[in-house]
């Protein structure tokens, strides 16, 4: 699962690249020309079809995997939490092998397969609205320009990778998860602690 969701998240935001990259091209070739063209006119509507594809794939993939990103960040933490108790209390090397490379594992596993890419499909995606904003947009025919403010109005709703619809995937998450991981382990720790020196 980590594997294709790493795959997933990297193949959007390439997607939205070029898309980008295309928006850049395709309207600096306008406004550099007369931009009269019915070649524009097709190139402006399959780029406006393929902004809408991606962000009805966007909302799809959060169809499709946002129960499952919700529990695997529930138990992801739950899990973490447990391992940094035992690696803070356990005193043998021996014994503090295994929680530390699992906790290890885990948190590479987190950041890498999911919060990195999904950071990255949100930031390509809000890439969108400055490369139609910035390509002199106003030079442009006016059936230019209706196509991209409906890119812009588009784009102005963030795009968002969501476990659950509620908890966003991405790197304030991750910080906020890792935090909160640190802070359980602590507490359960005092509260282990507590419980030793009252015996």
């Amino acid at each position: 699962m980590d594997k294709f969701m790493l795959t997933l998240l990297l193949l959007t935001k390439l997607q939205f690249k070029l898309l980008n990259q295309e928006i850049e091209k395709v309207f600096n070739e306008m406004s550099s020309s007369e931009g009269k063209s019915k070649h524009f006119d097709k190139r402006i509507k399959k780029i406006v079809e393929y902004h809408d594809f991606l962000l009805d794939f966007v909302n799809r993939i959060n169809d499709v995997f946002s129960e499952g990103l919700l529990v695997y960040v529930i138990i992801i933490v739950l899990s973490m939490c447990i391992q940094m108790y035992i690696v803070s209390t356990e005193h043998s090397l021996m014994a503090l092998m295994k929680p530390l490379f699992y906790l290890t594992n885990a948190m590479i596993q987190y950041i890498f397969c999911y919060c990195l890419p999904a950071q990255a499909v949100t930031d390509e995606a809000d890439r969108t609205t400055e490369y139609a904003y910035f390509s002199r947009w106003y030079e442009n025919p006016s059936s230019a320009k209706v196509a991209q403010l409906m890119i812009l109005g588009r784009s102005q709703r963030k795009t968002y990778i969501l476990a659950g619809g509620i908890v966003k995937i991405d790197l304030e998450t991750c910080l906020k998860t890792i935090r909160t991981m640190v802070s359980y382990a602590m507490f359960i720790r005092t509260m282990g602690i507590g419980q030793d020196q009252t015996r």
